[in-house]
């Protein structure tokens, strides 16, 4: 439905009325979806950003230090259930990105007065940044991930130079 309107499609056509109302549509899914998890999301995230550097640190230390791979085996359900998370996040954005990009090259000015107005709008509204976040002020997408690693870094080195 939205081929026509995308770079490669050469944008050559007025979009019509219907597939305006459902691309507002789409977005108004995408953010009720947002807006959930970062409601069902909160704070139940806040101890990965401290505990999961520390934790993963030590199980990379004990690997490192006794050769024993078993100390892999607690960091999976931890890593896995994060890089899912985070990637549900990026895959958001990256939606809201797509669409964005599909409405901005539309001919706008080939469509009458209200849909022009609704168009602008809802564009407008398409320019903010959806984002699952933890509160209190940390996004989840990979960025997150890289704060994590960059932790486990940090703690690896430290524990490493206390021989």
């Amino acid at each position: 439905m939205m081929i026509p309107f995308t770079i490669e499609g050469g944008c050559t056509r007025p979009m019509k009325r219907e597939e305006l109302l459902f691309c507002i549509k789409y977005y108004a899914e995408i953010s009720d979806c947002a807006k959930a998890m970062n409601n069902d999301l909160r704070y139940t995230f806040t101890p990965y950003r401290i505990i999961l550097p520390i934790i993963t640190a030590l199980h990379l230390y004990k690997l490192i230090e006794q050769k024993d791979s078993a100390a892999l085996v607690p960091l999976v359900p931890w890593f896995l259930n994060i890089l899912f998370l985070c990637t549900l996040g990026e895959r958001l954005e990256y939606e809201r990105i797509s669409l964005c990009k599909i409405l901005y090259d539309v001919p706008w000015y080939h469509m009458d007065i209200d849909q022009r107005k609704t168009y602008h709008i809802y564009l407008g509204h398409m320019l903010v940044p959806m984002k699952m976040m933890v509160k209190p002020n940390a996004e989840l997408d990979f960025s997150f991930l890289t704060e994590i690693l960059k932790g486990t870094y940090t703690f690896l080195v430290y524990f490493s130079s206390g021989k």
